[in-house]
């Protein structure tokens, strides 16, 4: 609805809202080099009425196709919600989600790859995965994540994912009690416990709208989460749509990294072969584990990085486009020891680890010369060993399996480190 635009999207990006006339600077959190991002959100899109004309035209209750496009350049994102919003007996499915795509795409050229159910009707469910939609959304009770939100610690279940999302509405929200669940996930996020919450409302409004939210209420809570945890805060929110939190997880945890050194330079490459071809975004943040000042290079210009080269609080951000290859070098801080030139081509997997996820025995080979025998480790991403071992240097080109010692290794991920006298080698891995 207009509201989504009018109201909603100037008072978290920046505007004028157009139900007070007052202009709000935007809300903000960062990307954890202290670079400002904007909060984002997702409009859940239906195209026409019960007698299939084009709610988007002359229409001024909703939002124009022209400023669907506005909030889509500036990041947002667009979820099919059914062509005519039809639902119960007699609905055909497959048309309405088929031809809300087609729709949104021949007006915007936006290709929508997340459904949100209508009016509660399950039976969209299979037709929407059948489409090729990543998830579908709904405000029921046995979908995953109700009702305080995912964990996201361990890997994100994409199997045909069924996810909840929680409605905000007058009057069983107030400004008093809003904001009550995000502080004890914040909570729980100081303790290491991570969760990815889901939260929609119909309208944002300055009446009274059922199933919606009030303005005043609206702007008190997102104004709280960006005083507590935005980049004013302790900086340790993220707030978007549903889209790009699972276009991230997903990436996480399906992108295998290389790395190895050469002298003072930690050569990262990421394997970008299974990323599915209509994710709208390629991101990934690393966490690095250092004691010393560093910067980052890469000879890519599709590849835009970020990092914060602090010991103390490390991270490295990697955004991609789709033409871009995300080769890295980690330079020490050291003007003697850095080398200017990251160079272009893909540094080659020395080292293969199958099948990755693995649950009870991986299996490694050195596609690498060498006549010494190879240590190999696994870590914990805090850096405890939980498992080693050798691979003799007669091992090496061959298949060596490493047993997975359950009472040690719990879910997650894991890395497995490599070492012989000249270089280190680490592959990422998802234990099961």
């Amino acid at each position: 609805l207009a509201d989504a635009y009018s109201n909603a999207f100037h008072f978290m990006n920046g505007g004028v809202v157009e139900g007070n006339g007052q202009s709000y600077p935007g809300l903000f959190y960062s990307d954890g080099c202290g670079n400002p991002v904007p909060f984002k959100g997702a409009l859940g899109w239906y195209s026409v009425n019960s007698s299939y004309q084009d709610i988007h035209i002359n229409t001024p209750g909703y939002v124009t196709w022209t400023r669907l496009s506005e909030m889509y350049q500036a990041g947002w994102d667009v979820m099919n919600h059914s062509y005519s919003h039809d639902y119960g007996a007699g609905t055909d499915y497959a048309f309405e989600i088929a031809e809300n795509q087609q729709k949104i795409m021949e007006k915007t050229g936006i290709r929508t790859s997340h459904f949100v159910i209508p009016s509660g009707d399950l039976n969209y469910i299979p037709f929407a995965f059948s489409a090729g939609n990543k998830a579908v959304y709904a405000y029921k009770s046995d979908f995953m994540g109700s009702p305080k939100g995912i964990l996201v610690n361990g890997s994100l279940n994409t199997a045909e994912p069924k996810i909840y999302r929680r409605l905000l509405f007058d009057p069983n929200f107030t400004a008093a009690n809003i904001s009550t669940l995000v502080d004890e996930l914040a909570a729980l996020g100081s303790s290491g416990q991570h969760y990815w919450l889901n939260d929609f409302t119909h309208r944002v409004h300055f009446g009274t709208v059922s199933a919606s939210l009030r303005f005043e209420v609206f702007s008190a809570y997102l104004q709280h989460i960006a005083n507590q945890y935005g980049i004013q805060g302790d900086d340790r929110v993220w707030a978007a749509s549903s889209q790009e939190v699972y276009e991230y997880l997903v990436l996480r945890d399906i992108t295998p990294i290389y790395q190895e050194w050469a002298g003072n330079d930690l050569h990262i490459r990421l394997d970008i072969s299974g990323i599915p071809e209509d994710f709208r975004r390629q991101e990934w943040t690393l966490v690095v584990g250092t004691d010393e000042p560093y910067t980052v290079e890469t000879a890519n210009p599709a590849v835009q990085i970020t990092w914060t080269g602090n010991p103390v609080k490390s991270v490295v951000n990697i955004v991609r486009n789709p033409a871009g290859n995300p080769i890295l070098k980690l330079l020490q801080d050291n003007p003697e020891g850095r080398q200017k030139d990251a160079g272009s081509d893909p540094i080659p997997p020395a080292i293969e680890v199958y099948p990755n996820p693995v649950e009870d025995m991986a299996t490694v080979i050195l596609h690498s010369a060498g006549d010494e025998n190879m240590i190999w480790t696994i870590r914990n991403l805090a850096g405890i060993e939980v498992g080693s071992g050798i691979i003799r240097k007669h091992e090496r080109d061959q298949p060596v399996k490493i047993p997975i010692d359950r009472s040690q290794i719990k879910s997650g991920f894991y890395l497995f480190e490599f070492r012989d006298y000249a270089a280190v080698k680490t592959v990422k891995v998802l234990i099961r």
